[in-house]
């Protein structure tokens, strides 16, 4: 229209110029004259300015009550291009959403910090007015009146369904939903991964606050779960509310979870919660966190008790006839026959026996005994000795030990006397005598009577046994009966002056009494050959 002003004028103008050229027709200027050249310029000046004018009048009018939000009505993510495609006039999002998509893509996803970005500061549109101003329309009481019996009636069936709504936005729509399924399985998996924590730490500490440790043996635990139990009613009484407050806690988390997974989320169409639903809502979480807090208390309580009732256990097992060695130690002392008859001030650290490398074979290891003084201002004090019967006859003693000083000594006592052998001290190198034993030497032991003459099998056998000596008693007759044999650094047990003083490290492998005329070596080994 103006375009059309502009070339033929005003209407209203051209009536009265038609009036005003009909007296002055004899006196108008020939037609290409020059007077009509300079209203030429001027018309040709008024059209350029009209069509700026044109368009800024319609960019101005067209954004003029526009206001920037995002859809509720037409969300896929966050309803930011839908609310960009209605600002700019569009009415489908999906091409919107496509560039969007590709853009992401191009730039490496740095675009995707900008749509979370204006997701945060882009607010949403929820009243009628609002959706009004998002799509330029005025705020008037009928535009308004439109809009809310379009929300009225499009509340019964927002869009049928999930699936109607996802082939209606097409492919991208399917690939946004499979990213929230995927989006929703990874939350899920990381909540019930949450879950599965809880739930073991809560089964570990109801484990080993209902004492537990009794299924692996002795080795852990002293006190049957009753007798433990019985003796302490609390301990059981706070048990059990733990045990009922954790399965609480556990079922509401596990509902909790399958309800977040297989219920259907609010939607913009969705009522507001009433009073009701909020009050359960808040006793629903307000119960897990106070019955999750209350079982682990009670289980933290439960588990220090228990500890402290274990370690006092463990002290009194450790420290059993007074002195500290450790019940493992005990028992494989027991399976071997020892009887421990003196034990002061010997290894601080609760051991008895060390690992060798085998004397006796390649492959395993040789136990042994070791004792070293605990405390140097103090004297230490061993007697360690067992008891076998054996049958009349000519005997002596062999052993395996090491001292590193003068005082260790193996003894045999027989109804008539007793018979007392020291332990070779070790030379400056830290090496027994049988570093420097030979092949012969050593055959002539019970030990290694069957050494083969190998260079390989004797490079390797006096790596091994150069830090031990070895020990042969003189031949004693026994009428038959029981022998008693051990080792001690007690010189007064055994019969000896107390001047000669005692040994601070020593300690033995073997120790076998051999009969003379057979070289029968019966099964009193410390450990047997492996």
């Amino acid at each position: 229209m103006q375009e059309i002003i502009c070339r033929i004028g005003n209407p209203e103008q051209l009536d009265g110029e038609e009036s005003a050229e009909e007296p002055s027709a004899a006196f108008a200027p020939n037609e290409g004259s020059s007077e009509d050249e300079p209203s030429q310029t001027t018309t040709n000046n008024d059209c350029s300015t009209s069509w700026y004018k044109k368009y800024s009048t319609q960019f101005c009018s067209f954004f003029h009550g526009r206001h920037l939000f995002r859809d509720a009505d037409n969300v896929m993510v966050g309803g930011v291009m839908s609310g960009l495609c209605k600002y700019f006039g569009g009415s489908d999002p999906l091409p919107w959403r496509i560039l969007m998509v590709l853009a992401c893509l191009l730039s490496y996803a740095s675009l995707a910090l900008v749509y979370l970005v204006a997701w945060a500061l882009i607010p949403q549109a929820r009243t009628a007015d609002q959706r009004l101003q998002m799509q330029g329309k005025p705020v008037n009481p009928q535009t308004l009146n439109e809009e809310l019996m379009k929300q009225t009636a499009a509340r019964p069936a927002p869009v049928a369904s999930s699936s109607v709504r996802s082939n209606a936005r097409g492919c991208l729509s399917a690939l946004l939903v499979f990213a929230l399924f995927c989006t929703k399985l990874f939350l899920s998996l990381v909540v019930g991964g949450f879950f599965l924590f809880l739930t073991i730490v809560f089964i570990g500490l109801l484990f080993f606050s209902f004492g537990g440790t009794h299924l692996f043996g002795d080795e852990y635990a002293e006190t049957p779960l009753m007798e433990l139990f019985a003796a302490n009613p609390d301990i059981l009484s706070m048990a059990t509310i733990a045990a009922g407050a954790g399965i609480l806690c556990l079922a509401l988390l596990l509902y909790s979870l399958i309800r977040m997974m297989i219920v259907r989320p609010a939607t913009a169409e969705t009522l507001p919660p009433s009073r009701l639903s909020v009050v359960r809502c808040w006793s629903f979480w307000l119960t897990l966190i106070l019955s999750g807090a209350l079982a682990i208390t009670l289980l933290v309580v439960v588990f220090l008790r228990i500890n402290a009732i274990k370690e006092h256990e463990f002290h009194a097992r450790n420290h059993a006839g007074g002195y500290f060695l450790y019940f493992q130690e005990r028992r494989q002392l027991a399976d071997s026959g020892w009887e421990v008859k003196k034990y002061d001030n010997t290894n601080a650290n609760g051991k008895l026996f060390n690992a060798n490398p085998n004397l006796f074979a390649y492959d395993g290891v040789s136990e042994y005994m070791t004792f070293q003084q605990a405390d140097l201002s103090k004297p230490m004090r061993v007697v360690i000795e067992r008891r076998e019967p054996f049958e009349p006859g000519y005997y002596h003693f062999e052993a395996i030990g090491y001292a590193k000083s003068q005082g260790g000594y193996l003894y045999v006592r027989t109804p008539q006397d007793t018979l007392v052998q020291g332990i070779p001290v070790d030379d400056v190198n830290n090496c027994g005598n049988m570093a420097r034993m030979g092949l012969d030497q050593l055959r002539q032991t019970s030990y290694f009577a069957e050494v083969a003459d190998s260079i390989n099998y004797t490079e390797w056998l006096y790596e091994r046994i150069k830090p031990f000596s070895y020990i042969r008693s003189a031949s004693f007759y026994h009428p038959g009966g029981d022998l008693s044999m051990g080792v001690t650094n007690v010189p007064e047990y055994i019969g000896l002056p107390v001047t000669q003083g005692a040994t601070r490290k020593f300690g033995l492998l073997r120790m076998n009494v051999v009969r003379d005329s057979l070289k029968y070596s019966l099964p009193l080994s410390l450990t047997p050959t492996r």
